[in-house]
């Protein structure tokens, strides 16, 4: 719900399908979504119940948030990436997944906060590794704009351009995205 009101205030007009959300799903180590649902696995295996993991539960309604925009997932994980993405828009946390690994509270599953780059640290590799290079992107351009607008102005400045670059623009690779960043920022032609 909070994810969704925080889009909602970005873009009005944006709607999406009421999600379903199944909890305690009997398996362990994971969370997906598929088209309008979200799956959210039991603790177990080493791993906690990914319910009650707030960016992991924003991670999985990103991916409905990009299907709704996109009507897919794009390409070189990019799905993966902008749910990454959203969840750290509403932590402030570039960790995703704190909490993920029992007795481990401090590390998560993926640090959007990295020197990744595009091609090498996507074409070829796994989804959620590839996406690591769209969300490190848009972390860095957060961090870039909190340093002239503060942080409450940047974080919905950057959320405003990642929300539109995809909505108007539609990109369904890494690079056309970055670009669409731009584009959608440009105000002076």
């Amino acid at each position: 719900n909070e994810t969704y009101a925080f889009v909602k205030q970005l873009d009005p007009a944006w709607t999406i399908p009421l999600h379903q959300a199944n909890v305690n799903v009997n398996s362990t180590c994971n969370a997906n979504w598929t088209t309008w649902t979200m799956n959210f696995f039991r603790e177990g295996g080493g791993c906690a119940n990914t319910g009650v993991i707030g960016d992991v539960m924003a991670h999985e309604f990103g991916h409905g948030i990009q299907h709704s925009l996109l009507g897919s997932q794009g390409g070189e994980g990019l799905g993966e990436g902008n749910g990454d993405i959203t969840g750290t828009l509403m932590t402030l946390d570039s960790v995703i997944g704190r909490g993920f690994y029992l007795n481990q509270c401090a590390s998560g599953i993926r640090d959007c906060e990295n020197a990744l780059r595009y091609p090498g640290d996507v074409v070829g590799q796994e989804i959620h590794n590839a996406g690591r290079v769209i969300c490190g992107f848009n972390w860095d351009t957060w961090q870039a704009l909190q340093l002239t607008m503060g942080p409450a102005a940047a974080r919905t400045y950057v959320a405003q351009l990642w929300h539109y670059s995809r909505k108007i623009i539609r990109p369904t690779n890494q690079p056309a995205q970055v670009l669409a960043y731009f584009v959608t920022d440009d105000d002076d032609g």
